[in-house]
């Protein structure tokens, strides 16, 4: 059996005055994690726990605790998910392929049933993992909670990778109740995202407005950072305001993958490190679509 513990966290906010205080000496810049998630959350991490000795249950609880905590010094949240497989040979053979990739998507998945056997769950994750990993890197865990399966697929592409994932409502296998996936990239791809295949995409950022003059500024060094004189012909960013759990809706259409995640890059124009989004914002989060529509 093997264990893969995923690794999801979320920036506090500081106000730069607190922030300075607790960083004075301190590497600003460093990531919070392998990965960058775009999203509600900020960053991902995976780690392996081992199985092999007569107590690994109790070696399983104790890893988890750790990793749980695990460099926590105040600035961030963690949720755990615990992934569980009895295919090491899947495990490594993904993982090995997923290193050599710049993008992972993480679902978490419900099944259709109010009393799910664990012989069906068993079945949807043997009839993924039989898969050729060759063609298609994905691969398939037991989880529990409130899901029962995670399905992790690595990739070069967002837009492919968006439509395989949202192609597990059409499983024939079994029935999907819900899913919730989690987009991240390699921290060390945001610099200039070679591995990455360029797209077109569209991109909404919600925010949650800390000062309305620094918003605006932000938002007009925003589309300046983004527009390099090749962009798209539909290439725009425009701002709305909204009521509700945000402030902004900011709406960039028609815009290279790649030059949308150069921004992305710790110390960049969308991260909590970047003094311009401190002033600006108390939160802000990103969601990437396809605008083909149903």
């Amino acid at each position: 059996m093997k264990v893969r513990v995923i690794r999801l966290s979320n920036n506090f906010y500081k106000d730069k005055a607190q922030k300075d205080i607790e960083t004075k000496g301190q590497d600003s810049t460093r990531a919070l994690d392998k990965y960058c998630c775009l999203g509600y959350f900020d960053a991902l991490g995976v780690e392996s726990i081992n199985c092999s000795n007569r107590n690994w249950k109790e070696n399983i609880r104790r890893e988890v605790n750790r990793i749980a905590i695990d460099g926590l010094e105040g600035g961030c949240s963690r949720k755990i998910i615990i992934c569980i497989t009895n295919n090491n040979k899947r495990d490594e053979d993904f993982w090995e392929m997923a290193e050599k990739q710049p993008c992972l998507f993480v679902s978490l998945m419900r099944i259709r049933h109010e009393n799910v056997e664990f012989a069906t769950i068993e079945n949807i994750v043997n009839e993924i993992n039989s898969h050729s990993i060759s063609t298609d890197c994905v691969i398939a865990y037991y989880t529990y909670d409130h899901s029962e399966i995670v399905l992790i697929r690595a990739g070069k592409s967002y837009l492919l990778g968006m439509k395989a994932v949202l192609g597990a409502y059409s499983f024939k296998s079994f029935n999907l109740f819900k899913m919730y996936t989690v987009f991240a990239i390699k921290e060390e791809e945001l610099a200039n995202c070679t591995n990455l295949k360029d797209e077109i995409v569209n991109c909404k950022l919600t925010a949650i407005i800390k000062n309305r003059e620094a918003a605006k500024e932000f938002v007009n060094d925003l589309r300046n950072r983004l527009n390099d004189g090749s962009m798209p012909s539909g290439f725009s960013v425009s701002s709305y305001d909204t009521l509700g759990s945000t402030d902004l809706i900011i709406e960039i259409l028609e815009v290279p993958l790649k030059q949308l995640l150069y921004i992305y890059k710790m110390g960049e124009l969308l991260t909590h490190t970047n003094t311009q989004y401190q002033n600006a914002f108390f939160n802000v989060e990103t969601q990437i679509f396809d605008r083909t529509g149903w």
